[in-house]
């Protein structure tokens, strides 16, 4: 098999199967990262924090704060929430 075919059959095969090879590429990546990293949770508790104070009413930009310190995301997310 001459290279220039080989390449053209793995350019072919890549581009028919690059969806699952990029998923599965991410998850590897991103188990790595889990096993590997430190772990967080402040943000949750922090983003809990400041949706809880805008359902109580604050519209301030300003006076937004959770645990890690001000609001970070823009209003309009938490009006998703």
């Amino acid at each position: 098999m001459k290279r220039t075919e080989f390449v053209k059959r793995l350019y072919s095969w890549i581009c028919d199967y690059w969806q699952p090879l990029f998923l599965f590429g991410e998850l590897f990546l991103d188990l790595i990262f889990i096993w590997n990293g430190p772990y967080h949770a402040i943000d949750y508790s922090a983003y809990l924090d400041q949706i809880r104070m805008i359902s109580l009413g604050e519209r301030d930009y300003k006076k937004i704060f959770g645990g890690t310190g001000p609001v970070k995301f823009y209003f309009f997310d938490f009006h998703f929430f």
